[in-house]
């Protein structure tokens, strides 16, 4: 009709790179890969001698009040150590031998997290604590004498570290972690160990 305002539109551009269509300006649910390297503390650190670069880290999250997340955390580490070889006395005689230790630690936990900063900040640091169970392997080799251990311990991990957002969806994180455990075995009081982590984090809207 004459006089009529006739109706405009704009076509508004896309305003996230994510596959999915998540929103970084809330919180969502998350999944984390992490590659691990750990160094023995204390007289776990007589024991497993050497950092361990065989590490791999999983851990997933959700929100439930502002930046606090809640979840589990699965992690494992592996320590290898080889002493030159000595004399090695007990009440039967004497070995001359060198002595190789490997061990195994595999822990679970429930976790908790906050993160600072928004949501859609490109950097945020955060805290982690996680409560559960250790499980250890232990073998020493001496000649042809082979010492097992298996003990089995309560977790305590402290950490901090960073995320640097890549997309709306995924994410890199660099994390501290302190992992004090009560399993004990031959002149191992605590499994101590100190972790750096560096991985990946999925973020869903889901």
């Amino acid at each position: 009709m004459p006089g009529a305002e006739q109706p405009t539109y704009t076509l508004e551009p896309e305003s996230s790179d994510s596959f999915l269509g998540g929103d970084p300006n809330v919180e969502h649910a998350s999944w984390a890969l992490a590659y691990q390297v750990a160094f023995p503390v204390a007289d776990y650190a007589d024991y497993a001698g050497n950092p361990s670069p065989r590490g791999i880290g999983f851990h997933a999250a959700w929100p439930v009040i502002k930046a606090l997340r809640l979840g589990f955390s699965i992690q494992y580490s592996r320590f290898y150590d080889e002493v030159p070889r000595e004399t090695y006395e007990f009440d039967s005689g004497a070995i001359n031998a060198a002595v190789y230790r490997h061990t195994e630690v595999f822990t679970m936990a429930a976790l908790a997290q906050w993160r600072f900063l928004k949501a859609s900040s490109v950097l945020r640091p955060y805290v982690g604590l996680e409560t559960g169970v250790a499980f250890l392997t232990a073998t020493t080799l001496l000649a042809d004498l082979a010492f097992q251990y298996a003990p089995t311990g309560f977790l305590l991990v402290g950490e901090a570290g960073v995320t640097v957002r890549l997309t709306d969806d995924l994410q890199t994180f660099f994390a501290v972690r302190y992992n004090f455990t009560t399993a004990s075995f031959s002149e191992v009081d605590a499994a101590s160990y100190l972790a750096l982590q560096l991985g990946l984090m999925w973020e869903s809207s889901n």
